[in-house]
């Protein structure tokens, strides 16, 4: 019987919104380049998300993090065969964006709790993560809360994942992991043993066994 459960927290449990990939495809309209299909956008997100993810424990000052995006935007802009002279970074900046949780979210981890399970959020975050989720109002449901940046560990390092099996007791024949990283989430989960599930909404991962479109899915797999 499944008794604990772990979280991502990007993408999985929530989002910035707008999101990322909305604003690209509004960015590519307002420097008039070529027409990109939006499917299309949220893949090359992803790719470059496996090919450079971003470090919350070696990034921490404003330079090192427009250094990186730098890089990475170059990257995306790249895979989609977009030319700019217009900088993304600064356009994506000057956004306002707030999290938002995903629709399935409080219902799952309501369903959850009312089963007597144990809620986990493991994340590569900054430390302001716990009063993102403060914020959102989930907060109640979580049992544990672990960020990257707390602890000098992210994923996909397993030493992450043994971190928390070992600080939480967690049995990993009767924990379940949910993320939307193949690279970050899903592989290292499994190396140690944990059943994993990919969010993959967009179809991007087709040869991966145990994707879900949804997050109220996971709830077949704890009775």
């Amino acid at each position: 019987m499944i008794d604990t459960v772990l979280f991502d927290f990007v993408n999985t449990i929530a989002y910035s919104s707008p999101r990322r990939e909305d604003i690209l495809y509004d960015f590519i309209a307002n420097i008039n380049a070529p027409f990109v299909d939006k499917n299309r956008i949220i893949h090359a997100f992803k790719k470059i998300d496996d090919l450079k993810p971003y470090s919350s424990v070696n990034i921490q000052s404003p330079h090192e993090k427009k250094e990186f995006y730098s890089s990475y935007n170059k990257m995306l802009l790249a895979e989609l065969g977009i030319v700019s002279k217009k900088d993304f970074y600064d356009y994506y900046k000057n956004i306002q964006r707030k999290w938002i949780l995903d629709d399935k979210c409080v219902s799952v981890l309501t369903s959850l709790k009312k089963r007597g399970r144990r809620i986990g959020v493991i994340s590569n975050f900054d430390r302001n993560l716990r009063g993102i989720i403060n914020d959102l109002g989930i907060i109640e449901f979580i049992d544990f809360l672990v960020i990257s940046q707390e602890i000098g560990l992210e994923k996909p390092n397993i030493e992450f994942y043994k971190y928390v099996q070992s600080c939480y007791n967690i049995d990993i024949t009767k924990t379940i992991y949910v993320g939307d990283s193949y690279s970050l989430d899903y592989l290292p989960a499994r190396k140690i043993g944990i059943k994993s599930y990919l969010i993959d909404k967009s179809k991007y991962y087709t040869n991966v066994q145990g994707t879900i479109d949804c997050l109220s899915k996971i709830l077949y797999d704890v009775t």
